[in-house]
C-alpha cells in the first residue's frame, strides 16, 4: 500500500504529539500548583497535535488513488505563494516608499493579484486605505511606522 504524504506527515506529527505528551507528563507538580497544573496546558497542546496528526493520517488514507488533484493542488500552493512574494515585496519595499504608500499599494497588488482588474476606482480605494491605515497607527495610536526615504527629499532631512 502507497501512502500519500499527508498519511505521512500525520504519522511523524501523530509520533511528535507523543513524545511532547509524555514529556510534558514528566514535569514535576507542585504543591502549589492548581487543579491544571504546570503540566496542564502542555498535555492539551499535545492532544490537540495529536488529533491534527490523526486528522492527517485519515486524510491521507482517504486520497490515496486519486490522480489529478496533485496538478489541482499546487497551482493552489502556487497562488499562495505568488500572494506570500507580493507579502515580501511590501517588505522590502517599506524602508524607501514608507508606510502610506507601500500600503495603498500592496492593497491595490493584491486585489489585481485577486482577479480585480486595475482602474481608477481601485487606485482610490488604495490611496485612501493607505492614508487612512497611515493615519490611525502613526497619528491615533502613536504607532512608529517607516516614514520612507524619499521623505527626505521635501521635508530637508
Amino acid at each position: 500500500m502507497t501512502l500519500s504524504r499527508d498519511a505521512i506527515a500525520g504519522a511523524f506529527v501523530a509520533a511528535l504529539a507523543l513524545g511532547y505528551w509524555l514529556v510534558a507528563d514528566d514535569i514535576p507538580r507542585s504543591l502549589l500548583a492548581d487543579a491544571v497544573g504546570a503540566e496542564g496546558v502542555p498535555k492539551v497542546l499535545g492532544i490537540l497535535l495529536g488529533a491534527l496528526g490523526l486528522a492527517l493520517i485519515w486524510r491521507g488514507i482517504r486520497r490515496v488513488g486519486e490522480r489529478g488533484a496533485d496538478r489541482a493542488r499546487w497551482r493552489v500552493h502556487a497562488r499562495a505563494m505568488g500572494l506570500l512574494a507580493v507579502g515580501l515585496g511590501y517588505i522590502v519595499v517599506i524602508p524607501w516608499l514608507g508606510f502610506a504608500v507601500t500600503t495603498a499599494l500592496l492593497i491595490v497588488v493584491a486585489a489585481v493579484y485577486a482577479g480585480r482588474p486595475l482602474g481608477r476606482d481601485l487606485v482610490l480605494i488604495g490611496a485612501v486605505s493607505g492614508a487612512v491605515f497611515w493615519f490611525v497607527f502613526a497619528k491615533l495610536l502613536s504607532v512608529s511606522v517607516p516614514p520612507g526615504s524619499w521623505t527626505g527629499l521635501w521635508m530637508g532631512s
